[in-house]
C-alpha cells in the first residue's frame, strides 16, 4: 500500500520536479497534488493525505481509469470536465503508483 512518504519520493525522483506545498510540478505546471478534500460546503478545502490528484491527458483516459477500477480511482464534481483523476494511495502499490506520477509527469512536462 502506497501513502504520501511514497508520492513525494517518486515525484522528486522525477526530473526538473519542484514541491511547492503538496503539489509537485515540472517546468511550472502541476502533475500531481494532495487531495484537497471539501468536507464542509461552508469552509475551505483540506487536505486529505490519503488521496491524490492526478493529471491525465485527456477525458477519454480518464473516463476509462474510472471505469478500471472505482474503489482506486474517482472523482468528484469539481473535477468533471477536467483532464485529471483521482487516486486512493491504499489502492495502489509501488509500481503503479511510479507508473501514474510518471505518466503525469511526462503529460505535464
Amino acid at each position: 500500500m502506497a501513502n504520501f512518504d511514497d508520492v513525494v519520493r517518486i515525484a522528486l525522483g522525477l526530473p526538473d520536479t519542484e514541491r511547492v506545498k503538496d503539489t509537485f510540478k515540472v517546468n511550472g505546471r502541476n502533475f500531481v497534488a494532495v487531495y484537497p478534500e471539501k468536507i464542509d460546503p461552508k469552509k475551505a478545502r483540506v487536505p486529505n493525505y490519503g488521496a491524490i490528484l492526478v493529471w491525465i491527458a485527456d477525458l477519454d483516459e480518464k473516463a476509462a481509469y474510472l471505469q478500471s477500477d472505482p474503489t482506486k480511482f474517482f472523482t468528484t464534481d469539481h473535477y468533471n470536465g477536467y483532464p485529471a483523476v483521482l487516486v486512493w494511495l491504499d489502492g495502489l502499490g509501488d509500481e503503479e503508483l511510479t507508473q501514474l506520477l510518471t505518466e503525469a509527469w511526462t503529460i505535464r512536462a
